[in-house]
């Protein structure tokens, strides 16, 4: 069972580093994009708000997960779903 709980944390922890190069990612390529630095900037600032709003949901609906998945044992496991 411990192998199981294991298993989600690396999961989650791959999960998390995927969203982080997603962002690091996006972020040089704006910087590098042919535009002007102020617009640039706005567009780098715009971004990293979508990307902390939806960090933020993603982390919610995970922690709801698992709230209910203490209650129903590992049926929630099953049937859990990843927004992209």
């Amino acid at each position: 069972m411990a192998n199981n709980r294991e298993a989600e944390v690396g999961g989650g922890m791959f999960f998390v580093g995927l969203l982080l190069g997603a962002a690091v990612g996006a972020a040089l390529g704006l910087l590098y994009a042919p535009r002007a630095g102020e617009e640039t900037r706005r567009e780098l600032a715009q971004r990293s708000e979508e990307l902390y709003e939806q960090a933020r949901k993603a982390r919610e609906e995970q922690e709801s997960g698992e709230a209910e998945g203490d209650d129903e044992g590992e049926s929630a496991e099953a049937t859990e779903q990843v927004p992209l």
